[in-house]
């Protein structure tokens, strides 16, 4: 191994000695890394930026509230639903006072309407605090439609024991669908005694499709608005809409904020 490393290592100082000592090879050596860095660069700075965005994305941005669906029938978006249910019937009152949005979203490249949102949610959160008449913090609960499983989660909806209606799922979002597409036909019944369903903020087509729980159908981002403060108009889901509306950041904040604050198209005095 010794004799291996030594001859390994000889020919590196012999092709080191032969550089330095011919005159000719320096010049070209030094032009050629010049040349190396210079096209290396742009790719350098390409890379940069793609990690810049992919940090920056609103992908990245929603994960930071993310419900999982890893679990089946026991994840936390599960749980989540079931909570929500038991709260607005007085069941119990875990939720006593919580005001957030629930929003369901996707990557960003499945789902440019869901970078647009995000802008409205994350100046409200910085910036324009001052839109929202409660001085509550705004909080987001978010949940993946097209989120990926490890193996061992994927399994949890197919295994034998699962409820029957999870085995025709392909994904953890299609299978949380069929599981809960009851609460999905609440939450149709919810949109349409809002005060935004009656302004025509919502249609009858994304109403059906929300009731549908099909997730062909599913449109995102879907956004549940959950109240249980004691200024609600009732507990539990007080506003449904899909998408959010505004040409600009600050235009798609004053939106959320007037879903946040029951008015503009989400209060009993709108006028066109």
């Amino acid at each position: 191994m010794k004799k291996i490393l030594g001859a390994i290592g000889g020919f590196f100082v012999a092709i080191w000695r032969w550089i330095k000592e011919t005159a000719w090879v320096q010049p070209l050596l030094i032009v050629g890394i010049i040349f190396g860095i210079i096209f290396a660069i742009p790719s350098v700075v390409d890379g940069i930026r793609k990690i810049d965005e992919r940090n920056n994305s609103a992908e990245k941005y929603y994960q930071q509230f993310q419900v999982s669906l890893a679990g089946a029938e026991n994840s936390a978006a599960d749980k989540l639903l079931d909570e929500i249910k038991q709260n607005s019937e007085g069941g119990s009152e875990s939720l006593k006072g919580q005001k957030f949005f629930v929003v369901f979203v996707q990557k960003d490249e499945a789902c440019a309407a869901c970078t647009d949102a995000r802008e409205g949610f994350e100046y409200l959160a910085d910036d324009g605090k001052a839109l929202l008449d409660d001085g509550r913090k705004i909080e987001l609960k978010t949940i993946f439609v097209d989120q990926e499983l490890k193996r061992k989660d994927k399994e949890d909806w197919k295994k034998e024991d699962s409820d029957p209606v999870d085995n025709y799922a392909e994904t953890a979002f299609e299978a949380f669908l069929l599981r809960n597409a009851a609460r999905f036909e609440e939450y149709a019944g919810d949109a349409l005694n809002t005060h935004y369903y009656i302004n025509d903020g919502i249609t009858e087509q994304q109403v059906e499709d929300i009731e549908s729980a099909d997730v062909k159908r599913f449109q995102t981002p879907t956004v549940l608005q959950i109240d249980f403060t004691d200024t609600a108009p009732q507990p539990g889901v007080t506003n449904v809409f899909i998408g959010v509306q505004g040409a600009k950041k600050l235009d798609r904040a004053k939106y959320i904020a007037d879903a946040w604050n029951y008015k503009g198209q989400f209060g009993p005095n709108y006028t066109v």
